[in-house]
């Protein structure tokens, strides 16, 4: 849709990635990488996921400038 201008990205503020890690192991790592080259400069990212695997944290790393990152132990 976003390639085809069917929605337009550019008063994007926000984009919430809920349950990074389940879309991880479902492979899309690719789409989540293509939504996020369309969106504006400047715009927030926020990744939430209950576990912390290395592709997350590799993702933060891509996405985020000065990222924080808040973890909890059980």
């Amino acid at each position: 849709m976003i390639r085809r201008r069917n929605l337009r990205t550019r008063a994007v503020k926000l984009f919430i990635l809920d349950e990074a890690d389940e879309m991880l192991d479902k492979g899309f790592k690719e789409q989540i990488y293509d939504v996020y080259r369309y969106l504006p400069p400047g715009t927030q990212v926020v990744l939430l996921s209950a576990t912390m695997p290395h592709e997350i944290l590799e993702m933060t790393s891509k996405f985020m400038t000065q990222p924080v990152r808040i973890l909890v132990k059980r």
